[in-house]
């Protein structure tokens, strides 16, 4: 595996950042460390030079990565067929076919993209995975955490990781540290995007306190208490974060928010906690979806039900307890799955009717759209294997 010195300067095109048609997440080789602690990353998006008319300075392709010597990432392999999006242009064909293909210099071309998103808590798990797909839609994806160097968390991953993978998959990824318990920072963080992009146009609230606590055996009081603060980072967060990025969005008119959830907002899962903070981004993706309608602007909120994933740290508790665990073997969701999804949605020219307010579960989204997980298999629907049905807001409206 070609590994790269402390220090080297890398010109022209990289053999580590593949060139894909717009949308494409076929098979990708790359060889992307899984925590490097870059010190300095400057990217510059590539072209090849026979896809573009530009000088050949804006196809150089620049980076500068210290201290890269831990194992390549292999990133799952997936077949995605898309629907008429609505964004032409550089955005490609509104209808294409992409199968896996082995990458090389010249086989793909990298998507020109302007979309900007924000992914929080993207060290590690769920929102590591969806700033990885939204990165091979192009995208430029600020990823939030508070991981800085590996062994700093009980799970691994840091951001510093996860920017690169963005990167590495075709977009630019940027790292921030930010605690999403604190106003303060997440204003500036806030502040900070729209200072350097102009614009966010799609805000992926998935940061949340997470615990072995959590899932811990025992009733609610036999928990630390700690545990409790999901309501704080996981549903407040949320409401701060999409507080700061709506006037922004609003602004701009086009956007999407998105909060990530599951079927636990709707049965019993590790008690009160988890429950209740599932069930607060849903009905809070609902109020805020009224609110975007009623500004009469093109920003959607929605909650997404994601089914159990390949994260760091489910894989760890079916190691450890197979025999609670153990039925999810070969039924895992991708982390990435959701990242397309949501890119899907943000591209629906009908997105405020289909989504805005909604609830929705991502395998059933992601088949309308026809997007299929590693293996070229579509995703279980947590409906199906829960038989746990999505929540009707009643219509009745006060305000």
């Amino acid at each position: 595996m070609p590994r790269h010195l402390p220090g080297e300067l890398r010109f022209g095109a990289s053999t580590t950042t593949p060139y894909r048609p717009v949308g494409f997440h076929g098979k990708v080789s790359r060889h992307c460390p899984v925590d490097p602690k870059p010190d300095i990353v400057f990217n510059a998006i590539p072209a090849p030079i026979e896809h573009t008319n530009l000088p050949l300075g804006a196809t150089i392709y620049a980076m500068i990565v210290y201290r890269m010597n831990r194992p390549a990432y292999s990133p799952p392999q997936f077949l995605l067929v898309g629907r008429p999006s609505g964004r032409q242009g550089s955005r490609g064909h509104p209808r294409f076919r992409a199968k896996s293909e082995p990458s090389g210099i010249g086989r793909m071309q990298m998507a020109v993209n302007s979309t900007v998103a924000l992914v929080t808590g993207a060290s590690r798990g769920a929102g590591r995975g969806i700033a990885r797909a939204l990165g091979a839609h192009g995208c430029t994806v600020y990823v939030t955490g508070r991981t800085l160097n590996p062994g700093d968390a009980e799970v691994p991953g840091t951001i510093h990781a996860t920017a690169l993978e963005v990167t590495e998959a075709g977009g630019n990824g940027i790292a921030v540290q930010c605690d999403h318990g604190d106003d303060q920072q997440v204003k500036a963080l806030i502040d900070r995007i729209i200072e350097e992009q102009g614009r966010l146009d799609i805000l992926i609230n998935n940061a949340c306190y997470q615990s072995h606590a959590i899932s811990a055996p025992g009733q609610f009081w036999e928990k630390p208490l700690e545990i409790a603060e999901m309501m704080n980072v996981g549903l407040r967060s949320g409401f701060v974060a999409s507080w700061y990025a709506a006037p922004h969005m609003v602004k701009q008119d086009k956007g999407l928010v998105l909060f990530t959830s599951s079927p636990g907002a709707n049965h019993y899962c590790f008690g009160p906690c988890y429950g209740a903070q599932k069930a607060g981004v849903d009905k809070m993706a609902h109020d805020m979806g009224i609110d975007f309608a009623d500004s009469g602007s093109h920003v959607a909120a929605a909650s997404i039900w994601m089914g159990p994933l390949t994260t760091e740290r489910l894989l760890e508790m079916m190691e450890a307890a197979p025999d609670k665990f153990g039925h999810l073997e070969g039924k895992l969701e991708s982390t990435e799955y959701t990242g397309h999804v949501a890119w899907a949605m943000f591209n629906d020219p009908r997105m405020m009717e289909r989504w805005n307010g909604k609830v929705v579960i991502g395998a059933e989204v992601g088949r309308e759209y026809e997007i299929k997980d590693r293996g070229g298999n579509y995703p279980l629907s947590v409906r199906r294997t829960t038989d746990t049905p999505t929540p009707e807001f009643a219509a009745y409206k006060v305000k």
